[in-house]
């Protein structure tokens, strides 16, 4: 089973930040303890209330991913929706497993599940990017987004995917300004992309 994450944390400055460590802590921890979806998000939850009571919400996707049968189930707390890549184009949103952000309790949570194919690759993203905005305002968007996955993912290997959108994003995007946030998904920062592995063997 392959556990991944991203989150956003609002604000700009380091509250913003400590915010992100701490629900990325109290989900660890209760991922460690073997609870599932729904209790890591109450855990973050409980944390924020506890600890940072007058910050905002942070944002988040927790998913899990059976890389042996491609079952994934997930939670998308307030986060934009991740986008399913399948034969190098983006085929739909995952727009199901809906809750409020993290830091806000929800008792109606709902765990979504998602069929991947072989070689099925879901990507998560912050609206670093697509809320990015050039010097008249205009908003980047989730269609330049997705233009750049289906002329740069392609059929090769998921790291090397995932670099050269990255690469295209930065490129495309330098009229853009980009807003600062603390956003973490493992060591990633805000306005990054990421890619799970694919469905199949952990290999792969």
């Amino acid at each position: 089973m392959l556990f991944f994450a991203i989150f956003d944390t609002a604000g700009h400055e380091l509250r913003a930040g400590l915010g992100t460590t701490l629900v990325m802590s109290a989900i660890r921890a209760a991922r460690r303890a073997g609870a599932g979806l729904d209790a890591m998000a109450r855990a973050a939850d409980q944390a924020l209330e506890e600890h940072l009571a007058g910050l905002r919400f942070t944002t988040a996707v927790l998913a899990e991913l059976d890389l042996a049968s491609g079952c994934q189930r997930y939670i998308n707390a307030g986060h934009p929706q991740p986008l399913l890549i399948r034969h190098g184009k983006v085929v739909r949103s995952l727009v199901s497993g809906r809750r409020m952000p993290l830091g806000l309790d929800d008792s109606q949570v709902e765990i979504a599940e998602e069929m991947l194919e072989r070689g099925d690759r879901p990507l998560l993203f912050t609206d670093g990017i697509t809320e990015a905005r050039d010097r008249t305002g205009e908003l980047f968007g989730t269609e330049r987004l997705i233009d750049l996955v289906q002329r740069t993912a392609g059929q090769v290997p998921t790291p090397e995917a995932l670099r050269r959108l990255c690469h295209a994003a930065l490129s495309q995007a330098e009229s853009f300004i980009p807003r600062p946030c603390a956003h973490a998904s493992r060591a990633s920062r805000r306005g990054s992309c990421r890619t799970p592995r694919s469905a199949g063997r952990p290999s792969d």
